[in-house]
């Protein structure tokens, strides 16, 4: 059998699979030598001849986002075990459309909702992360070059260095060869931050630094920055 016609043989399988699984059902082309079934809801399953000769691998199946989210729940390098399920070539459509809903469908659901949360959580993060990068940026103006945003950060260039926005409520900064005088003023303006901070929490017993007291003492640093770096600029 050739290449094209297995592709074929497949093709026809997987649409014969999707009929028996219902109308909610349909098989779409994956890529030049798989398919997808996929479920109304956005619920995928990935169909493909290559793992062995006369057999179909059917593997739920997730978008790069999702599978990033599903990857979180395992140590750094190890491939997160994915739902899948081995038939037949020859196996009929409907005895199989019946052992993907009893054997695939539920621990795919598990999984996949799983992921969908998780992402979803992910963008939301994203979203406030870049709202407090849009204020950096507003209260740098002119000072900074375009950022450069990437999905763990959005940056800022400076003369001195960069700011970098790493979190919702997390600034780093990084700066070089700061001149002795602006340092001096850097230095202060963190020592008096960090005491109100520290002291607003402890009023508040909690002994550390809140989400918020957080956020203030870098907007009050980002402030001094700018400042800085418009004084450099006109000077």
């Amino acid at each position: 059998m050739t290449a094209d016609e297995e592709r074929k043989r497949l093709h026809t399988w997987t649409c014969a699979v999707a009929a028996a699984l219902g109308a909610e059902w349909s098989a779409e082309v994956h890529d030049g030598y798989a398919f997808r079934l996929r479920r109304a809801d956005g619920l995928a399953f990935y169909v493909s001849s290559r793992r062995a000769p006369g057999r179909i691998q059917i593997a739920l199946s997730l978008s790069v986002e999702e599978y990033r989210q599903r990857c979180r729940h395992y140590p750094p390098g190890e491939r997160a075990p994915t739902p899948d399920l081995d038939v037949a070539f020859d196996r009929p459509a409907e005895p199989v459309a019946r052992d993907i809903v009893r054997w695939l469908v539920p621990g795919a659901v598990a999984v996949w909702g799983m992921a969908r949360v998780g992402l979803k959580e992910r963008r939301r993060a994203v979203g406030r992360r870049n709202r407090l990068a849009r204020e950096v940026g507003v209260i740098l103006g002119d000072t900074a070059r375009e950022p450069r945003t990437s999905e763990s950060e959005v940056t800022y260039y400076l003369i001195y260095g960069d700011i970098r926005v790493t979190g919702e409520d997390a600034v780093r900064f990084d700066l070089r060869s700061v001149p002795r005088a602006a340092a001096l003023r850097l230095a202060e303006t963190i020592a008096r931050v960090v005491r109100e901070a520290s002291g607003a929490a402890l009023n508040a017993g909690e002994g550390v630094a809140t989400g918020a007291e957080r956020h203030l003492a870098g907007d009050h640093v980002i402030r001094w920055l700018a400042g800085v770096r418009s004084h450099v600029i006109k000077s």
